[in-house]
């Protein structure tokens, strides 16, 4: 009698707890993998030290890039609702080679972000509030584990937790951004930001592009949840494109908004400030109600780490599952139906990213002869050379899914085949994210791959790009040695998706339940 009432909702066949997610978890899942908050007040410094007074211009450009990669990634999930995201698109669409070689990029992608952004999240609260210099490191154990125990529980648990936290960080951040324009500092209210030629050099501009569009990456975290989501050929596109929309308005009147609130006149010592601008201006604003902030940027933290963990987890559950990992990956917790052993691999890694890039950092960041480098510097440092290394990474994985999307519709799907959709989105996505990253290197306006001024990012920036190609080429290495070596069985599932089917009674029940 259930699903003769409800005869459209669907579900994944899989060993994953299908239909565990409603559309509100789903595209919670991929807002508070962007981390709104985060994104927001993290990133406001280095922007600013890039693109100078134009800084919030760099996200339109990066908006407009990412609206068209979200339609193109919304039609593969449309046409392969998977665990594995982009591994199973780019394998099906181009070859499980590929599929591989993006799933093995993507390691540095969602696995590496627990560890950076709660080390940064942990001095954030430290400097704010006078702790001291291991309070970041304590808080990075303490948080990366506590993400683990909630994701170990249940999806469903997960998906709660995010729909509560990405409301409120979204909230409190957006109310900030407002506040600084009706209360605009030296300057007045004005939109000097939005001309290009306030930004400190073309190059710098499109550099700090490259940041803006690694401040929205996560829109993208809903695709691997498609085998635990109710109806996901229809609810995963609506939750890419949703969240890519509403954090495109939000991150724009936000940047702006703290840029105004500190004062068009006085920008320069915006990215110089040792405290984020952000909570600057929410102690000005807000007097002794401003820790609310810092309250948010707390949950925003535990919020990004638990899409993040469900992001990477899945992938290689499905890469266990099919052999392309050791299946060691695709063990599921017979209780709560959720990947226990990946859970464990992606604590162990965040661990040790978390220690390893804080170290990392300490000893590659010049400092003045002089002067000692310290904690502060350290900590922050880590996280911009994580996101270095994503915001570069993620315009391959995402051009692969473009080139994905073209020859699997053009191949499977001619019925469905369109030349705006599948052929005009993907080659202007593809080209907007070239331009951005050959500008940011200095290729284009600049002087080929020279430090300083914008025109390559300078140290420990630039050893992220380095990083990236050595990656590149193990991965390379690696799918060549399992050719060598007879290992490919994993080749023939890679490029299958979820097989659909009615959600049963039971299952209808607890779905009606969850909200």
């Amino acid at each position: 009698m259930a699903q003769s009432a409800a005869p459209d909702i669907s579900v994944a066949q899989t060993e994953l707890k299908a239909g565990a997610l409603r559309l509100p978890s789903i595209f919670m899942q991929s807002l508070t993998m962007i981390s709104p908050g985060i994104a927001a007040l993290f990133y406001t410094p280095v922007v600013v030290a890039q693109a100078g007074l134009a800084a919030p211009l760099a996200y339109p450009i990066a908006f407009i890039i990412v609206l068209l990669t979200a339609v193109v990634l919304a039609e593969l999930a449309k046409a392969v609702p998977s665990a594995g995201g982009y591994y199973t698109y780019v394998a099906r669409g181009i070859h499980p080679r590929a599929g591989f070689l993006v799933s093995w990029l993507n390691i540095i992608y969602a696995p590496l972000v627990l560890g950076a952004v709660t080390v940064f999240a942990g001095q954030v609260v430290s400097n704010a509030l006078g702790w001291p210099d291991w309070f970041p490191l304590a808080f990075m154990v303490v948080t990366v584990t506590g993400v683990a125990a909630i994701q170990f529980v249940g999806v469903q648990i997960s998906g709660k937790t995010l729909v509560a936290l990405g409301g409120i960080e979204f909230i409190v951040v957006l109310a900030l951004g407002l506040w600084g324009l009706a209360n605009p500092g030296p300057g007045g209210l004005n939109l000097k930001s939005f001309d290009p030629g306030n930004a400190t050099s073309t190059s710098g501009l499109f550099l700090a592009a490259v940041f803006a569009i690694q401040a929205f990456t996560g829109w993208e975290g809903s695709a691997p949840m498609a085998e635990e989501t109710e109806n996901p050929r229809r609810n995963i596109p609506r939750a890419l494109i949703g969240s890519v929309i509403l954090f495109g308005i939000f991150i724009v009147v936000m940047q702006w908004g703290v840029i105004v609130g500190w004062g068009t006149d006085n920008f320069k010592a915006l990215g110089a400030a040792s405290t984020l601008p952000g909570i600057t201006l929410a102690q000005k604003f807000w007097g002794g109600f401003w820790g609310i902030l810092l309250v948010m940027l707390v949950s925003s933290t535990i919020a990004v780490s638990i899409a993040c963990a469900n992001v990477s987890t899945r992938m290689w559950y499905r890469m266990g599952a099919d052999g392309a990992f050791p299946k060691w990956f695709a063990k599921i917790n017979p209780t709560h139906r959720t990947p226990v052993n990946a859970i464990l691999a992606q604590l162990v890694l965040a661990l040790a990213t978390g220690f390893g890039l804080t170290w990392f950092a300490w000893v590659t960041t010049p400092v003045a002869a002089g002067s000692a480098m310290t904690a502060t510097s350290a900590y922050q440092n880590q996280y911009y050379i994580d996101g270095t290394l994503i915001g570069f990474v993620v315009l391959l994985i995402y051009s692969m899914g473009n080139l994905a999307a073209f020859m699997l519709y053009r191949r499977e799907r001619r019925n469905e085949f369109s030349i705006v959709r599948h052929v005009v989105f993907p080659v202007l996505s593809t080209l907007g994210m070239l331009t951005v990253f050959l500008f940011a290197i200095g290729w284009i306006g600049g002087d080929p791959l020279t430090i300083g001024g914008g025109t390559f990012p300078a140290a420990p920036l630039n050893y992220a790009v380095y990083f990236i190609g050595i990656w590149l080429v193990i991965g390379v290495v690696l799918i060549l040695a399992l050719k060598a070596t007879g290992h490919e069985d994993w080749i023939a599932k890679a490029a299958e998706g979820a097989a659909e089917r009615p959600a049963t009674a039971d299952e209808i029940k607890e779905m009606a339940g969850e909200w």
